[in-house]
């Protein structure tokens, strides 16, 4: 699960959202394994991705017309790599 939220110069009643295209990129393969169209908000929501196997992940996120595009680096652990702090 990630957070999102759309940060606009303009006021909110102009701009009340922006849509959107999320995608995950498997950084090892360059595949992409996610692409979702959202409605992002100007306040903070979740967005689930689903079941992802363990790897390095590449977030993307894409608005429409004039915005700008952002990405982001994760990974997935697998269960036996999880230690208890």
């Amino acid at each position: 699960m990630i957070r999102v939220a759309a940060q606009v110069a303009l006021t909110k009643d102009l701009v009340p959202e922006v849509e959107a295209i999320a995608r995950v990129v498997n950084v090892a393969t360059g595949r992409e394994v996610l692409q979702r169209t959202l409605r992002v908000r100007r306040q903070w929501q979740k967005v689930t991705l689903g079941r992802l196997v363990p790897g390095s992940y590449r977030f993307e996120i894409e608005g429409r017309g004039d915005t700008a595009s952002l990405s982001d680096v994760f990974v997935v652990a697998a269960p036996d790599e999880m230690t208890d702090p």
